[in-house]
């Protein structure tokens, strides 16, 4: 936030996964408080199921359910189309934030990369000693 208002930005945009909406919220919650005004979109927006391109059950992550694809390239237009002068990104799949940030025409910040094995603190694994 500080970076935001010593920059003059006061239009973010969040692009998060869906796996980290509840975090989302909360931080849209602290910028709008904080004078920000945001817009957001999650990997899911579009809602194409995984069938529609051809994957079968077997190949989901959770057979049996429905599963929407993530569409990284349609937050990142959405975002292009928004008031936001910043987006931040908040938990992506590896491969999905590189995408959005190259269809990105806006700066963008790296809040979070997603790591569920260390809870995503992408450090802590350098700071582990190393076996020989």
């Amino acid at each position: 936030m500080e970076f935001s208002w010593r920059a003059g930005l006061r239009r973010l945009g969040v692009v998060y996964c869906v796996g980290f909406r509840e975090e989302a919220a909360a931080l849209r919650a602290v910028l709008r408080s904080n004078g920000f005004e945001v817009s957001s979109v999650c990997c899911k927006t579009g809602a194409i199921a995984k069938e529609r391109l051809g994957l079968v059950d077997a190949e989901k992550g959770r057979p049996g359910q429905a599963e929407m694809i993530c569409n990284p390239l349609a937050q990142a237009e959405l975002l292009n189309e928004s008031a936001a002068e910043l987006i931040l990104l908040l938990g992506q799949c590896v491969g999905h934030d590189s995408a959005t940030v190259a269809r990105l025409r806006k700066p963008a910040v790296f809040l979070v990369a997603k790591d569920r094995v260390t809870a995503h603190n992408t450090m802590a694994a350098l700071y582990e000693p190393c076996a020989p």
